[in-house]
């Protein structure tokens, strides 16, 4: 049978003014759907992984695409679920080559929670999949009535980080870079919370965006402004080193850029020079 009662919401980021690619509001959408028992709960469960093509058993503080059993203090509380859909296209520079990137995606967690009896899928128009994971633990219940909300158990994913995930630590940080691709020096700022924010870049081409962090070291960037407007994200591996306190190292290997620079992409010269500065 179906669900009998059906709840549509949204959930803001923990930043202001953060934006998805068309300049929406980067917010979580969520679903609460409640079943008259647990078959009936474990089949819509089913039927939400039917998005993706495979979804292994595994882990979603650490992989893309996982399933499994989650607990609540210590206490099995239901099944979580997590994938990302894509859009692969050409890109903006090259749209008659064959080079591919991500052109579109969103990133999903979905859970049964079986004291309650409820089915939940949320998604967010982005592929951060490690700021959504991180949400899901601390915030989106469902709470049974007369309690109050305990996070889902989680393990961290990095002992020996102080935001005890592998992030880009919280504050503003600056340094000046030399760009082979455009003359001129650069400035670039990245400024956030954790697992997602916004970056700028200011010099003879301008640009001002977000990232969010994905799972396996991702950093993830996109604007909805300029020439690069919506036209899909940038992703690199990356990297951090703190050789002192407020000074961060970062590296970022290209992995695919949907704005398509004709040369060695914008993003890698993020890498270049003195370390990031914390001035805020």
């Amino acid at each position: 049978m179906g669900a009998d009662a059906t709840l549509t919401c949204t959930s803001p980021t923990e930043l202001k003014d953060f934006k998805d690619m068309l300049g929406n509001p980067g917010v979580y959408h969520v679903e609460y759907s409640h079943f008259g028992g647990r078959d009936d709960l474990a089949a819509a469960f089913q039927q939400g992984l039917h998005a993706v093509p495979h979804v292994p058993s595994g882990d979603c503080a650490t992989d893309h695409t996982a399933q499994g059993a989650y607990t609540i203090a210590g206490h099995r509380a239901g099944r979580v679920a997590c994938f990302r859909t894509t859009q692969i296209g050409p890109t903006k520079e090259q749209p008659n080559a064959k080079v591919q990137a991500i052109v579109s995606g969103r990133s999903y967690i979905q859970w049964s929670d079986d004291r309650v009896l409820i089915y939940a899928v949320a998604y967010r128009n982005d592929l951060g999949d490690l700021p959504m994971y991180q949400w899901w633990v601390s915030t989106p219940g469902p709470v049974e009535s007369g309690s109050i909300l305990v996070p889902k158990d989680a393990q961290p994913l990095h002992a020996g980080n102080p935001n005890h995930f592998p992030a880009f630590p919280t504050g503003t940080y600056v340094k000046t870079i030399k760009n082979n691709l455009y003359p001129g020096r650069w400035k670039q700022i990245i400024t956030g919370s954790d697992t997602q924010g916004q970056y700028k870049t200011i010099g003879s081409i301008s640009e001002i965006g977000y990232w969010a962090l994905g799972k396996g070291d991702e950093f993830i960037i996109w604007t909805p402004y300029g020439p690069c407007a919506a036209v899909g994200f940038g992703v690199y591996r990356f990297h951090l080193k703190e050789p002192s306190p407020g000074h961060i190292y970062a590296s970022f290997h290209f992995i695919s850029d949907a704005c398509g620079y004709s040369g060695p992409p914008n993003g890698t010269y993020w890498s270049q020079g003195l370390p990031y500065r914390r001035v805020g």
